[in-house]
């Protein structure tokens, strides 16, 4: 038999697919750019598309603090990358416009190989690398790091967390054998929990004569509070620098250029910075335009004299610590009116009142001086219990002038430290409407010590666009309302003021502890405000109301129907409940004020949920 020859037709056919899949390929991208050339974003020079796409690139984010949120992306490139398959001629800019990639690359979720890519795509621009050493991603980090010392003299930011400082020595600083002369901004946070110096220092924070304490706890610590300096630290210029739990000696050349600096929680030592030390380090920091001390400030043995600190361009501080060595610290430190003013003070339940009244004066001053300049665009005050904060935030990250005032269960002793500042700051306030502008004692309400917020806010009341955000506790709801209700309507031109604003700038309502709320009564009370604020154009922005879920009856998971009817007279009602542990219910008393008081202790910060409702919820 003959062998059958084998056909040709099959590989004809083949190519002859090949040319027509080409063909239609080249129409289809034809087409496709006519229809691109003829829509109108296709007429914008490179220019104008670039700055459109960096506007759908994720803002950095710096620091554990905020890359612990839900919302952050794990691949912060991701918006690059979709905007870069869209089309060839998209692809072309993307790729060739290198600050599109200027991210910060994530040593411990980025693939090594992806961060070859964005390291190639960023060009010449400094590096940004940011590396938590307590993930799981040893291999990853590792293999990143590697990298990242490879391309040492490209690095400008550097973000360092840890669970321990031995960490950060031995797989940090060991490893970094080239010096790094971009490097602007440094960022070191400790998360390693030293539990007996937190609780011995919350201990320390609510006893009211704690001088041996605090010589035992500091004395008895064999700890370091200081890091070796920065390896090839000459070479580098830092510009910003964050430190949390540890820090480098003060003597170090780390510090000399600094704008901006940042120190937070440091550890309970022998050796940790005294008051006097800060002091002496800053005065030679003048162009420091931002400084944050947070629990910094531990010891407690501050000297008579001080120096005195001028920082003439300084435009945020944020201080937070006990009253002592913030008051002193504060008392001589001499700014500009600060656009960014933020002061939280702890451990005020027995002042030298010498001392309190010299600090509420510089802060009253301060703020008098930011009116003047009319920097203020949006100011927090809160004192609550034995907290005082004030809070004035950066004028780009609040669209409203915004007043939180937190209304919290009223001080059991009768002589607290709430008449102590109440005494002080009435007499600091050059005002005579201030006093008549007070509720009267009588009722209850405004306690003591919302009457010292009272006169702290009154050189503020002026501003036409105020808006409020009112924090109340349920126990004040009924003779809030019922009070002003009570003198005059609500609508007529001699409306009482509630605190000194008046009743229809409040913009949102929070009342807490609504276990102590009443099923009868108050719920006309303040359906009635609601439907005045409806009449008069300005309707309530938001209510909500937070209930602690002891599993009572009369406390119940889901809203009742009393809330529900007034949710056509609010924009935005919310009814949140927060379960209390069975421990916690079986100490409850008989009382509600009980109950509401109890609850409040729970809280570690009592200004802690303040900050939460009053971001993006409302």
């Amino acid at each position: 038999m003959s062998k059958r020859r084998k056909s040709s037709a099959p590989a004809q056919s083949y190519e002859d697919f090949v040319q027509k899949r080409e063909a239609l390929l080249a129409d289809a991208r034809a087409l496709a750019a006519h229809c691109n050339s003829l829509v109108p974003i296709a007429k914008l020079p490179d220019e104008m598309l670039v700055l459109i796409f960096q506007i759908n690139v994720p803002q950095e984010m710096n620091f554990i603090s905020s890359r612990r949120r839900s919302n952050y992306p794990k691949d912060i490139s991701k918006e690059t990358r979709t905007m870069s398959q869209v089309c060839q001629y998209w692809r072309r800019l993307i790729l060739a416009t290198p600050k599109l990639w200027d991210l910060v690359l994530d040593c411990s979720t980025t693939v090594p190989k992806w961060t070859r890519e964005l390291m190639a795509y960023s060009d010449t621009l400094p590096l940004k690398f940011s590396m938590n050493l307590s993930s799981r991603g040893v291999k990853r980090n590792t293999e990143n790091f590697m990298m990242l010392s490879s391309q040492s003299h490209r690095v400008g930011y550097l973000e360092v967390i840890s669970g321990s400082r031995k960490k950060v020595e031995e797989n940090v600083f060991k490893n970094l054998k080239n010096p790094m002369p971009m490097l602007h901004s440094l960022s070191l946070t400790q998360t390693e929990d030293n539990t007996y110096g937190q609780r011995m220092l919350k201990e320390y924070d609510s006893s009211s004569d704690s001088s041996e304490f605090e010589t035992f706890l500091y004395t008895s610590s064999t700890a370091s509070v200081f890091l070796p300096d920065f390896p090839h630290v000459d070479a580098c210029q830092l510009r910003h620098l964050k430190m949390s739990r540890y820090i480098f000696p003060l003597d170090s050349p780390v510090y000399q250029h600094l704008t901006k600096l940042a120190i937070w929680n440091i550890v309970p030592a022998a050796n940790a910075p005294k008051v006097a030390d800060w002091c002496a380090l800053l005065q030679h920091l003048e162009n420091l335009t931002s400084l944050e001390f947070v629990r910094a400030f531990l010891k407690a043995d501050i000297p008579e004299i001080l120096p005195d600190i001028h920082l003439p361009h300084l435009s945020s501080l944020m201080l937070r610590g006990r009253l002592k060595p913030c008051a002193v610290f504060f008392e001589h430190l001499h700014t500009p009116p600060l656009e960014s003013f933020h002061i939280l003070l702890s451990d005020i339940q027995h002042p030298v009142n010498a001392m309190f009244q010299r600090l509420l004066a510089k802060i009253l001053d301060h703020l008098t001086r930011q009116k003047q300049h009319g920097l203020p665009e949006a100011l927090r005050a809160v004192i609550s219990k034995s907290y005082l904060r004030i809070i004035n935030l950066d004028p780009s990250k609040a669209s409203n002038i915004d007043f939180g005032v937190q209304l919290d269960i009223p001080v059991s002793t009768p002589q607290g430290p709430s008449n102590v500042v109440l005494d002080s700051l009435t007499a600091l306030v050059d005002s005579t409407d201030s006093a008549d502008q007070m509720v009267n004692e009588d009722h209850q309400y405004p306690p003591v010590m919302v009457q010292a917020l009272i006169a702290l806010l009154t050189p503020y009341t002026s501003i036409d666009n105020l808006h409020i955000s009112l924090h109340c506790a349920s126990v004040y709801l009924t003779p809030l309302f019922s009070h002003c209700r009570g003198q005059t309507q609500y609508g007529s031109d001699d409306s009482p003021y509630m605190l000194p604003i008046a009743l229809r700038q409040i913009k949102n309502i929070v009342i807490e502890h609504m276990l102590s709320f009443r099923p009868t009564g108050v719920w006309d009370t303040l359906k009635a405000y609601l439907v005045w604020r409806e009449s008069i154009g300005l309707p309530l922005g938001a209510l909500r109301f937070k209930c602690d879920f002891y599993h009572r009856p009369d406390v119940r998971r889901v809203m009742p129907e009393q809330a529900t009817a007034l949710t056509q007279h609010c924009g935005k009602l919310v009814w949140e409940t927060n379960h209390v542990p069975s421990w916690f219910q079986d100490n409850l008393g008989g009382e509600d004020e009980a109950f509401a008081n109890e609850a409040d202790d729970l809280e570690a910060d009592p200004v802690s949920d303040y900050e939460e409702w009053t971001d993006e919820e409302f």
